[in-house]
């Protein structure tokens, strides 16, 4: 149910909203002052305004069924600012928080409590333009929170390739996302990747955002955390000029992230008193924004050569010998 706060409303304001399919109701304030204790039908002692709501709140004409505990009330409802936004009309300068609110409200309004919002995309030129995707097993709708129009999506054909990748490519942005509909977009791509996966740039839309949103590998683990996945993050093409990378502690940046085989592989630069060195690390670990590896290849200041190398080891050659007999700092350790 949403509601809006108000002033005490006279009779005249009062039936405008109930010609409009809304209901109000009287707000009465404490004994002592400054807080509102209840909501009821009718207050003439400690008056304090109205509230305003798009669903009737069931209440008797006697103790103690004549009054609903505010503090009670407005813990399992919505809050809104405008009675365009109790009609189910678009409001304005709404925040991303009170949208995902007017999603999970919006599914409880009409029967949807048991689905799950796995995602919410919006237009980036266009903020009240937005789209959001639940499930409840195998049964998926699709709607806007705002307008609360429902689509029924086919299991059969949905997959986040052709359904929210596709949306990334014609300029959507992620609004939100939980960390299970994250689990299950790394097990799709760890499945799928490279050739069926369709929309390549939308995956790295995507990747973008959990780059943004710290979302790595032992992130999504959290969610299950005794089932292997794959770190999809070896397919973010980071190309320099974007200049996309991630910070960890120790002065430590992650540069690329990839597989040689089946072992995971990191090239990351570490600024010391001495400079940046480029290090390439297997078996990389990331918990709590550390990494650590079980050996790793240290090039010093030697980018170009990290950088080749890199792109060596993740066409499966072996770094044994890149190192000749003179470049003594240079070695694996």
């Amino acid at each position: 149910m949403k509601y809006l706060e108000t002033h005490y409303l006279d009779e005249e304001e009062r039936n405008k909203c109930k010609d409009k399919g809304l209901f109000v109701y009287d707000l009465r304030g404490s004994d002592t002052g400054g807080d509102i204790a209840c909501i009821e039908k009718s207050v003439l002692v400690n008056r304090v305004g109205c509230i305003v709501t798009n669903e009737e709140i069931p209440l008797g004409d006697k103790y103690p069924d004549n009054y609903k505990d505010y503090e009670e009330f407005t813990k399992d409802n919505l809050i809104v600012y405008s009675i365009d936004e109790l009609l189910n009309k678009v409001p304005r300068n709404i925040s991303d928080l009170d949208i995902v609110k007017f999603a999970h409200q919006f599914l409880k309004d009409n029967n949807y409590a048991d689905y799950e919002i796995k995602y919410i995309t919006r237009v980036k030129d266009e903020h009240e333009n937005m789209y959001a995707v639940a499930m409840n097993g195998e049964e998926i709708i699709g709607f806007n929170p705002l307008i609360g129009e429902i689509d029924k999506l086919p299991e059969w054909d949905f997959t986040f390739d052709s359904q929210l990748f596709d949306d990334l490519e014609w300029n959507r942005e992620i609004l939100y996302m939980p960390l299970s509909c994250h689990y299950d977009i790394w097990a799709e791509v760890s499945s799928w990747y490279p050739n069926n996966i369709e929309h390549k740039e939308g995956l790295q839309e995507y990747l973008k955002y959990c780059i943004e949103k710290q979302i790595d590998i032992s992130k999504v683990q959290e969610f299950l955390p005794n089932t292997p996945i794959k770190d999809i993050m070896q397919y973010f093409e980071n190309e320099e000029n974007k200049n996309i990378t991630r910070q960890l502690n120790d002065n430590i940046t992650i540069m690329d992230l990839g597989y040689r085989n089946e072992t995971p592989v990191a090239l990351v630069e570490k600024k010391t008193k001495y400079g940046k060195e480029y290090i390439i690390g297997f078996n990389y670990k990331i918990e709590n924004n550390n990494i650590e590896w079980g050996y790793g290849y240290y090039y010093d200041k030697d980018k170009n050569k990290a950088l080749k190398d890199f792109k060596k080891v993740l066409s499966g050659d072996n770094l044994s010998d890149t190192f000749n007999k003179k470049k003594k700092r240079d070695k694996e350790r």
